[in-house]
């Protein structure tokens, strides 16, 4: 195998909320590396074939639009500077005032991607290293690892804030995070745009699903349970 396809595509849920400006506004990952070396230039370590390897299959999700992110500590409130109620209400997925006290605020949902892939391939999302941005300046990544050859959920950047008397500022193409593609070998990823179909549509919201009905499930579980189901989306349209 010369390299791992990956498919992707801005993930919206073409039934309750169907954004479609996303199919635009949410951007294709872009490779970490050659930003690095942008950021970085002159720098030795950058040199060092261990750092290359490391960061061979990794790529970056950038900020889709301005955004700015205001906490009120008193009330457990977290407020945004645009885009109105119900961007809140359905793009957005907020806690903080249910948690215990002294938890920070968790905030998640945009961008939001789905990912997929035929071959062998885990999905990492993590913290960015070395770089950084308004955004990183005061979050912390809520990341996990499954396979996208097994399992069909979205992707979505979801933080903890680290000061809560500061903002969080989204700023258009500004980085996010980082995501790092584990496959055979290392091989490397391509990334290949995918529609959002109703077919798709159904096998993620099948796989999200499942786990209210069927609560605690380890990832080994859920990817026996949906085997034959993955299979039949893969034989469609391989």
């Amino acid at each position: 195998m010369k390299y791992a396809e990956v498919f992707w595509a801005p993930y919206t849920d073409l039934e309750t909320n169907p954004e479609f400006e996303n199919d635009i506004l949410f951007t294709k990952p872009k490779p970490y590396f050659p930003m690095l070396l942008n950021a970085r230039q002159g720098v030795p370590y950058l040199k060092c074939p261990a750092i290359t390897k490391t960061h061979q299959n990794d790529f970056v999700i950038c900020a889709p639009y301005d955004l700015v992110f205001t906490f009120t500590d008193g009330i457990k409130a977290i407020n945004t500077d645009r885009f109105g109620q119900k961007f809140f209400n359905t793009s957005l997925r907020t806690h903080w005032g249910n948690l215990p006290e002294g938890m920070p605020p968790i905030v998640q949902g945009v961008p939001r991607y789905i990912m997929y892939s035929f071959d062998d391939v885990e999905i990492e999302l993590t913290d960015l290293p070395i770089l950084t941005s308004k955004f990183t300046n005061n979050t912390k990544i809520i990341g996990g690892v499954f396979n996208i050859s097994k399992w069909y959920r979205p992707i979505e950047v979801a933080f903890e804030v680290i000061d809560v008397d500061k903002s969080v500022e989204l700023k258009v193409g500004e980085p996010m995070c980082l995501l790092r593609f584990r496959t055979p070998n290392n091989v490397p990823v391509k990334l290949t745009r995918a529609e959002m179909t109703p077919e798709l549509s159904s096998r993620i919201k099948a796989c999200v699903k499942v786990k209210e009905k069927q609560k605690d499930l380890k990832l080994g579980q859920l990817y026996e349970l949906a085997a034959d189901f993955i299979e039949l989306f893969k034989r469609r349209n391989k």
